[in-house]
């Protein structure tokens, strides 16, 4: 076979060919129908396999969470849990079912959320514990002050998506002119904000930018903290104080 067909020759005697997936930007030499092998994957399931899997040849099916509440056991593979699978009765499946995560723990890995977390927790513990996040705001709901905000402050602010990681959509924003002519779709009218909620793109936080943060050998780090999370309500987790990681 080929190197840049579909298929390539298992390695173990008497096995069929596997599938061949390439990295993005090459192409297959030669193609063989494969839209008859089905590819059924959680609708919570990354773009990125939906494209390799398509590019392939192969046809994808969207699972039916409904269909696995009657299944018992290990199902992380079929019922990923994330915001998507909101409308999903977890209470309706049965006891011995081992998902991915617990189900709403998606609030701790969006920014926006995070931001929503820590301001009811500050506000219910008070300040002196809660001060080590910066002020953030949550556009468009929270766009009338942060334009009084910037218009008050002349300092940096720092864009970033509520979502995403490795830098990616993050913009540094001097002034409220910079902002305006860079981002234009947040300088409608306060009143606007519903016909802004529609469109998930638009959502972005913004906070006072830290300039002399606290740097080992000159460079920014994070702490990484291990916390295992055994059960939900009553809340019950393990933290690894030995295994303490700075990158």
């Amino acid at each position: 076979m080929e190197t840049k067909c579909q298929l390539r020759n298992s390695m173990f005697p008497g096995w069929p060919p596997m599938l061949n997936f390439l990295p993005p930007g090459e192409t297959y030499e030669k193609t063989i129908p494969l839209d008859w092998l089905v590819w059924t994957l959680p609708s919570a399931s990354s773009p990125l396999i939906y494209e390799s899997i398509q590019r392939i040849g192969c046809s994808v099916k969207k699972n039916d969470y409904r269909q696995w509440e009657d299944k018992e056991g290990i199902l992380w593979d079929h019922l990923l849990v994330s915001e998507n699978s909101n409308p999903v009765n977890f209470y309706n499946f049965h006891h011995s079912v081992q998902i991915n995560k617990f189900p709403g723990a998606y609030v701790l890995c969006r920014k926006d959320k995070l931001w929503q977390n820590y301001a009811r927790m500050r506000e219910k513990h008070g300040s002196k514990l809660f001060n080590f996040i910066p002020k953030t705001y949550n556009l468009p709901e929270d766009l009338k002050y942060l334009r009084a905000a910037m218009k008050l402050n002349e300092r940096i602010f720092i864009l970033k998506p509520v979502t995403g990681s490795c830098g990616y959509g993050i913009r540094l924003i001097k002034n409220i002119q910079t902002f305006d002519m860079e981002y234009p779709h947040f300088s409608e009218e306060y009143e606007d904000v519903p016909k802004l909620k529609n469109t998930k793109k638009k959502h972005v936080v913004v906070q006072a930018y830290v300039s002399n943060p606290f740097l080992i050998n000159n460079l920014k780090f994070d702490i990484r903290l291990y916390v295992l999370v055994t059960n939900m309500d009553p809340l019950k987790e393990r933290i690894d104080i030995e295994k303490v990681l700075l990158s």
